[in-house]
């Protein structure tokens, strides 16, 4: 897994969540994977899906170039995200309030 995804995982991990992992699903042209994870603080179990989208200009390459954040399994393209955050941006904002806010939804 690429570094910057690594931090933003460990970040949800550090509060409150735990990475359930990949889901076994087939790629489309706009996202490369999706992560799964699930709070184990309360609510107990509400999942976050971590969709790593494809750069729209690196569509051959699948270059990551954001993570975008949704409570339910993205189905398509213009899936409704929470949030979504370039991973350019990763090192430059403050993951443990990111986080925060992202947890602070659904409390």
């Amino acid at each position: 897994m690429e570094q910057r995804i690594e931090k933003v995982v460990e970040a949800f991990t550090s509060n409150g969540r735990k990475m359930i992992g990949p889901l076994d699903i087939s790629r489309d042209w706009w996202f490369n994977d999706i992560i799964l994870m699930e709070f184990v603080w309360k609510p107990v179990g509400k999942k976050l899906y971590l969709t790593l989208l494809i750069d729209p200009l690196e569509i051959k390459k699948g270059v990551v170039w954001a993570i975008s954040l949704s409570f339910s399994m993205p189905e398509q393209k213009d899936h409704k995200s929470i949030s979504e955050i370039v991973l350019n941006d990763v090192n430059k904002i403050n993951l443990g309030n990111f986080v925060k806010t992202i947890n602070g939804m659904i409390l």
